[in-house]
C-alpha cells in the first residue's frame, strides 16, 4: 500500500485543496462526505450521500433549503449554492481524486481518519486508494506545528476518546465558532434516526419535520467542520511559511 507524504502544507497548498471530511458511525462504512474548497472567485461545496439507505435524502428541494454556506462569514470567494450528490464511497472519492490530480490540489482531512476509512472500505479498487493516497495530506500536522510555534502557551485537555488535538480546538484559538445547536455530541445520534425513519417511511418527504430538521443539521455540522479545516489550515500554513 502506498505510503503517505507526511509534510506541512505550503500556503498554496493550503488555499488551493480541497478539505474533506466524513460523517458515519464507529466501524461502520461513512454515511456523508463533505468537501470544501476554493478557487480564484468562489468558494464550492459539495455533499456526497453514501449507501442506498440514505439515497432517498438526495430527492429533497434542488440545493436544499439550508442557506448556511451562502452567508456564512467565513466562507472564502463568493460563495456558490451547495451540491448535494447521491453515490457510493467508491465513485465519490474517484471523483475527488480525479479533480485532485486534473486541477493539482491536495486532500486534506483533519488527521488520518479519512485516510483510514478509504484504505478500509475501498479493498477491491487498490489502484484508486493508491492514487487518494498520493494526493492525501494530514491539515492537523500543519496545525500543530503551527500551534507549538505560535500559541505554545496554549494548553489542550486531553479527551479520553479523542485524544487532545481536536478540531473545534483549533478552531477556537482562531475564532471561528460554529452553532452551539449543532452538537459536537450529536451527530451520530441524529444520524441513527434519520436512517430509522427512512427504513419505516421510506422516502425523505416522508419524514416528521424533526427528523427532516435533524438531516439538515447534520449537513450543516458536516459544513463547519469541512469549512473550519480550511480555516485552520489556511491560517497554520500561511503562518508558518
Amino acid at each position: 500500500m502506498t505510503t503517505p507524504r507526511v509534510a506541512t502544507l505550503t500556503p498554496l497548498e493550503a488555499s488551493r485543496a480541497l478539505y474533506i471530511d466524513f460523517e458515519g458511525l464507529a466501524k461502520q462504512s461513512p454515511a456523508l462526505l463533505g468537501v470544501r474548497w476554493s478557487d480564484d472567485e468562489c468558494g464550492h461545496f459539495h455533499q456526497y450521500v453514501l449507501g442506498p439507505d440514505l439515497a432517498a435524502t438526495a430527492e429533497r428541494a434542488p440545493t436544499r433549503e439550508a442557506r448556511w454556506p451562502l452567508d456564512y462569514p467565513h466562507a472564502a470567494g463568493t460563495p456558490v449554492a451547495p451540491k448535494y450528490f447521491a453515490s457510493s464511497l467508491e465513485c465519490a472519492i474517484a471523483a475527488l481524486t480525479m479533480r485532485s490530480e486534473a486541477e493539482d490540489r491536495m486532500l486534506v482531512s483533519w488527521s488520518r481518519h479519512e485516510l483510514v476509512i478509504v484504505q478500509t472500505y475501498i479493498k477491491d479498487n487498490p489502484a484508486l486508494v493508491g492514487r487518494f493516497t498520493c494526493r492525501w495530506r494530514d491539515g492537523k500536522l500543519t496545525s500543530k506545528r503551527w500551534k507549538t510555534r505560535v500559541h505554545s502557551d496554549v494548553v489542550f485537555q486531553r479527551d479520553p476518546f479523542r485524544g487532545r488535538h481536536r478540531l473545534e480546538e483549533y478552531t477556537a484559538l482562531i475564532g471561528y465558532t460554529g452553532p452551539a445547536y449543532l452538537g459536537q455530541q450529536q451527530a451520530a445520534k441524529r444520524l441513527r434516526d434519520v436512517r430509522d425513519q427512512l427504513k419505516t417511511r421510506g422516502h425523505y418527504k416522508r419524514l416528521t419535520r424533526i427528523a427532516k430538521g435533524k438531516w439538515t443539521k447534520l449537513l450543516e455540522y458536516n459544513w463547519h467542520d469541512c469549512n473550519g479545516l480550511r480555516e485552520v489550515v489556511l491560517r497554520a500554513a500561511t503562518a508558518l511559511a
